[in-house]
C-alpha cells in the first residue's frame, strides 16, 4: 500500500467585519454642524476680507484730507492674524480643561463682541483692538468646533467625494472674501459720506 500524504487544507482567512455607516444623519447633528461650519467660515473669511476695504479705512476715521498711512491701516489685518496664531495653540488645552462646547460658545461670544466693536469703532485704535477680539474668538471656533462635532457622528468615513466638497467650499470661501470686502467697502464709504455730509 502506498502512503498518501494528506495536505492540510487551510481555512480561508476571515474577512474583517464591515463597518456600518448610518444612512442618514440626525437632524440635530446637522444643526450643530451648520453652526460650526458657519462659525468656521466667518473666522476664515475675516482673515482676508479686510484687505479689500483698506483704502476706505484710510479715510474713514480721519477724513479724505488726512488719510491714514498704509502701515497704520495694515494693523487692522495684522492684529487679527496675530491673535489667531497666538490663541490656536491653546485651544486644545482649553477644550480639555473646560469642555469643547463651553469653549466654542465662549469663542462665538468673543467673536461677536469683536465684530460689534468693529462696527462701533470711532478710531483706528479701537478698530484694531476689536479685530484682536475677533481673532481670539475666530481662532477657537474652527478647531474646537471639530471637537464638538466629532463625537456626534460615529464611524466617520473620509472619501474623495467629501474631500471634493470641502475643496468646493474652500473655493466658495475664496470668492466670498472678495464679495465680503466689496460689501464692507461700500458700507464704510456710505458711513463716511453720512458723517461728512
Amino acid at each position: 500500500h502506498s502512503s498518501h500524504l494528506q495536505t492540510p487544507v487551510s481555512s480561508p482567512a476571515s474577512a474583517p467585519a464591515a463597518i456600518e455607516y448610518p444612512e442618514k444623519i440626525d437632524s440635530a447633528v446637522l444643526k450643530v454642524a451648520g453652526v460650526i461650519v458657519l462659525g468656521s467660515i466667518m473666522s476664515i473669511l475675516d482673515i482676508t476680507v479686510g484687505n479689500v476695504a483698506l483704502p476706505s479705512l484710510q479715510t474713514t476715521f480721519t477724513g479724505v484730507d488726512n488719510p491714514l498711512p498704509d502701515s497704520t491701516v495694515a494693523w487692522t489685518i495684522t492684529a487679527y492674524t496675530l491673535a489667531l496664531a497666538t490663541v490656536i495653540p491653546i485651544t486644545g488645552w482649553a477644550a480639555d480643561r473646560f469642555g469643547a462646547r463651553m469653549v466654542f460658545a465662549i469663542a462665538v461670544g468673543v467673536f461677536m463682541v469683536g465684530s460689534i466693536g468693529c462696527a462701533l469703532s470711532q478710531s483706528v485704535t479701537h478698530f484694531v483692538i476689536a479685530r484682536v477680539l475677533q481673532g481670539m474668538g475666530g481662532a477657537m471656533m474652527t478647531p474646537v468646533g471639530r471637537l464638538v462635532l466629532h463625537p456626534l457622528i460615529p464611524n466617520i468615513q473620509v472619501s474623495w467625494v467629501k474631500l471634493g466638497r470641502q475643496g468646493a467650499a474652500a473655493c466658495l470661501n475664496a470668492g466670498a472674501n472678495d464679495l465680503g470686502g466689496t460689501l464692507m467697502n461700500v458700507s464704510i464709504s456710505r458711513a463716511a459720506g453720512a458723517d461728512h455730509g
